[in-house]
């Protein structure tokens, strides 16, 4: 899939469903290094894995993980769990041929309209790597804006904290 073609595509071909193990193992080719999986994911997620354990990693505990697709195409993935107040968002990414086209922006949408009107929870939350510029810049564009800590929430080591209300 070339930017060419993705541009001249409607939003209305997006949609988010609940991701697949297929979409998984696809997603698990975007990141080739072991910093790019750190940057992405955080320290739970081991590199290299075999195709089984990125899965069991990624799914396993309390989030639900979703792509965005495009004809059939995976072109985004995220990731949130419950944590009244919050719905806490993580793992968002854009297939590495789609980037720079504001999918980032569509699928951050499409999880928080999904997440607050199943759950009811109004407020989101998120880590975000400090240097992790286009991310971060992603989410404040979106509103998020850094916050302190709530008490009983751990320090993500070299990460900020982001709320905003849905």
């Amino acid at each position: 899939m070339d930017k060419n073609t993705l541009t001249q595509i409607n939003k209305d071909q997006l949609c988010l469903q609940k991701a697949s193990k297929t979409h998984i193992a696809e997603l698990q080719l975007w990141f080739t290094s072991k910093q790019a999986v750190l940057t992405w994911a955080g320290p739970k997620l081991s590199f290299p894995a075999a195709e089984h354990e990125f899965f069991e990693q990624l799914t396993g505990g309390e989030y639900a993980s979703f792509s965005l697709m495009m004809n059939k195409q995976l072109v985004g993935f995220g990731q949130y769990q419950i944590h009244p107040p919050f719905m806490h968002l993580g793992r968002l990414a854009i297939n590495p041929h789609c980037r720079g086209l504001g999918l980032a922006s569509i699928l951050l949408n499409n999880l928080l309209d999904s997440g607050s009107m199943l759950s009811g929870v109004c407020r989101a939350s998120l880590f975000v790597y400090a240097d992790n510029n286009i991310a971060y810049q992603t989410y404040v564009k979106r509103g998020f804006k850094k916050t302190l800590l709530p008490s009983g929430v751990n320090k993500m080591e070299g990460c900020d904290f982001l709320t905003l209300r849905v």
